[in-house]
């Protein structure tokens, strides 16, 4: 691959991955409270909160204090503003308690093998991811929704030998509404986890019937004996214990429409979301969902900013011969894809950068 561009334009390609550096850091930042200090705000704003405060603006100021943002120095105004301030939003339970899944499925506390199904609480003013990151397309820069609620909240959660494998958070909520507004007909759907997606689907007349591709037997197992009873609609589904790389290699064409929901986030998310787009070919009748679809091209595009920079820094071809992670993977796919590839201006680059160049980019690494 070259990078033939004008000082000025390598300067500006310079600031995308600076932003990018900033990205990965604020993302670092929101983990630490979320992991590390999950109650800190609660703790204060729920001593000092009244009905004339601002509970938005305070969550703000504390989750600052929390990160040791000075908000006194004016560079750190412009980073909390830019990525933090309008990304913080207080949220209304009565409207997830109102969901049609909450309103019908109560199910007991159950242990099944190492899994079992346990509700869990959100702490008034306890921060949380609320929705899919949000990407401005001029330079990239990401904001990451958090919100809170006034007042504690209950929600169910899959563990597997101790450790949270699933759970039906606002979040999961928030970020099926786009797929669920898609689906129609025949439709397929890989992960079953709580059947949260399953159960909401199987609600719209426009769905016919639902096939659920779940790996794990336990998994199954635990959800027909403790939420499937309590469904609607159980006529709509049927359930099948496969892997899902495995149905895809041999899937039928008769789906309308499909949703992949098999990752727990980003992280572990980026290799099969990528393994699923470049099978899609293999089903063109189907149209095809993912959960978290932004946040994972936004992932996508830091790894190809990662790779110009290294391109600026003249790395060895011999650096993509070896793979140790996931990331090296991608890294070295686009490597193989950008290889004959000449960039003679910014504007090229920044296009491919768009979500809809890395949506066809997607499709069509070598991995």
């Amino acid at each position: 691959m070259k990078i033939n561009l004008s000082h000025h334009d390598i300067n500006r390609l310079q600031t995308l991955i600076d932003v990018k550096d900033t990205n990965i850091q604020v993302a670092e930042m929101y983990l630490y409270y979320l992991m590390e200090e999950p109650l800190y705000i609660t703790d204060k704003l729920k001593r000092t909160s009244d009905e004339s405060s601002d509970d938005t603006e305070a969550f703000y100021v504390l989750l600052m204090q929390c990160l040791a943002v000075d908000l006194i120095d004016e560079q750190n105004q412009l980073l909390a503003k830019r990525y933090f301030h309008d990304g913080i939003k207080k949220l209304d339970p009565s409207i997830f308690r109102s969901n049609p899944f909450y309103q019908l499925i109560h199910p007991k506390e159950e242990k099944l093998a190492s899994w079992s199904i346990e509700y869990l609480n959100y702490q008034p003013y306890q921060g949380f991811a609320c929705d899919d990151i949000i990407v401005d397309q001029e330079d990239f820069h990401e904001i990451s929704p958090v919100g809170f609620f006034d007042e504690a909240y209950s929600y169910l959660a899959i563990f597997e030998k101790g450790k949270l494998w699933m759970s039906l958070i606002p979040h999961e909520m928030i970020t099926m509404q786009g797929p669920l507004k898609q689906m129609h007909g025949d439709i397929i759907v890989f992960g079953l986890g709580l059947g949260y997606f399953t159960f909401m689907a199987a609600l719209k007349d426009e769905v016919k019937h639902i096939t659920v591709i779940e790996k794990d037997k336990n998994v199954i197992a635990l959800f027909k004996s403790t939420i499937y009873p309590l469904f609607p609609n159980q006529e709509k589904v049927t359930i099948i214990a496969a892997d899902g790389f495995d149905y895809l290699k041999t899937m039928p064409q008769h789906f309308n429409t499909a949703f992949v929901d098999i990752w727990l986030g980003v992280n572990d998310g980026i290799w099969p979301y990528l393994m699923f787009k470049v099978n899609e070919e293999n089903v063109p009748f189907t149209h095809f969902t993912y959960w978290i679809e932004k946040s994972l091209l936004a992932y996508l595009r830091r790894l190809v900013l990662i790779y110009l920079q290294e391109v600026l820094e003249e790395y060895s071809e011999d650096k993509y011969l070896i793979a140790k992670t996931d990331e090296d993977k991608i890294i070295n796919a686009l490597h193989r894809y950008l290889h004959d590839v000449s960039w003679k201006t910014y504007e090229q680059i920044h296009d491919f950068l768009s979500d809809q160049s890395l949506l066809k980019v997607a499709k069509s690494l070598d991995l």
